[in-house]
């Protein structure tokens, strides 16, 4: 049987294998397994994104205590005064409720409200990186760097911040098209759970985790069999290099 038309992979368009006419179905299925295979066999780096890419003014550069913490929780009064039509002290016990909730004051105010947390982040997420973070100019380089040093490693964003603060800071770190793939802390519940999602879509012995913290960037990523190098600051990424589909630093 022929068909002009093709049969794309379940993927998105840009991805679609094209087919001649004179393809018969075996040898197109042939050459989307093949393809498939590559996929699967592509060098991947996983990079952590707050504390790796940048740094905050925070306690020990992180984001307690940083201006990107004053500006979430201002926004966050703001959002709940607006729901509620109450005062800034009705607002600030309703926040500090919030802030109780194990999973976050996301989830307690997507239930309160009747809403998503996507649309809560969305709100109150949606800030200018641009006099937030800091130190990022070495790892923004490094990482154009890599891209164009490997075009066939396959690299992935993962990050427990909302999708719509990665994607301001990308933009603003003008690294946005560097990452394939990016996967935000609106998406899933643990950062393992992603890890153990891609173990078993590619090849762990081909993979690495990036990241600060040791407890969620490179632990959970080793229980996997991938690889981990964990950054003291941003500056860190600029050992970072594909050598031969093999990492060396």
């Amino acid at each position: 049987m022929r068909k002009s038309g093709g049969f794309p992979l379940p993927t998105n368009a840009a991805k679609t294998i094209p087919v001649s006419i004179n393809d018969g179905v075996i040898d197109y299925l042939d050459r989307c397994l093949q393809e498939i295979s590559r996929e699967q066999n592509r060098p991947v780096t996983i990079y952590d994104m707050d504390g790796t890419l940048y740094q905050f003014d925070g306690k020990n550069n992180g984001y307690q205590g940083s201006s990107l913490q004053a500006q979430v929780q201002k926004n966050a009064m703001a959002f709940i005064m607006e729901r509620e039509g109450c005062s800034d002290d009705e607002a600030q016990k309703i926040m500090s409720q919030g802030l109780q909730n194990p999973v976050g004051i996301s989830q307690f105010l997507a239930e309160r409200y009747a809403i998503s947390r996507n649309e809560y982040f969305d709100i109150v997420w949606n800030i200018d990186p641009r006099v937030i973070v800091k130190n990022y100019e070495t790892a923004a380089q490094s990482i154009k760097i890599n891209r164009d040093y490997d075009s066939q490693e396959k690299t992935i964003l993962l990050t427990s911040a909302p999708r719509v603060w990665a994607k301001n800071v990308l933009a603003f770190l003008g690294v946005t098209d560097c990452f394939e793939a990016i996967y935000t802390g609106d998406q899933f519940q643990t950062k393992e759970d992603v890890f153990k999602m891609l173990a078993g879509r590619y090849n762990p012995s081909q993979m690495l985790s990036v990241g600060d913290q040791e407890e969620t960037d490179i632990i959970p990523a080793r229980k996997y069999g991938i690889s981990g190098f964990q950054v003291k600051n941003p500056q860190d990424l600029e050992d970072i290099m594909y050598i031969g589909g093999i990492l060396a630093h």
